[in-house]
């Protein structure tokens, strides 16, 4: 009877299925594994691409404002001409020549 019972404590059958149950249990734990991992990264990402969307938010209300002045000012700057002035071409000389 000793042997029979140091046999199945050895058994490789024995040893397969603590194996086989092993893997059962890690296989049934990946979803949730990955699930968790999956979650932290896009959390740490999320983190850093927040930062950078405010950087680009005030980059781009910045050149906003820098195209807005630009623009300003070229309208107040730009060459007019009085009723009276010299820059003006008579209709008569034109059609003399």
């Amino acid at each position: 009877m000793e042997a029979t019972e140091k046999s199945s404590k050895n058994s490789p059958f024995k040893k397969l299925g603590f194996g086989g149950i092993g893997l059962c249990a890690l296989l049934c734990s990946l979803p949730i594994i990955g699930g968790a991992l999956g979650l932290g990264a896009l959390t740490a990402a999320a983190a850093y691409f927040e930062k950078i969307g405010m950087a680009v938010l005030i980059l781009s209300i910045g050149a906003l404002a820098f195209w807005l002045y630009k623009r300003k000012k070229a309208n107040f700057v730009a060459p007019s001409c009085d009723i009276d002035c010299g820059c003006k071409t008579d209709a008569k000389e034109t059609i003399k020549s």
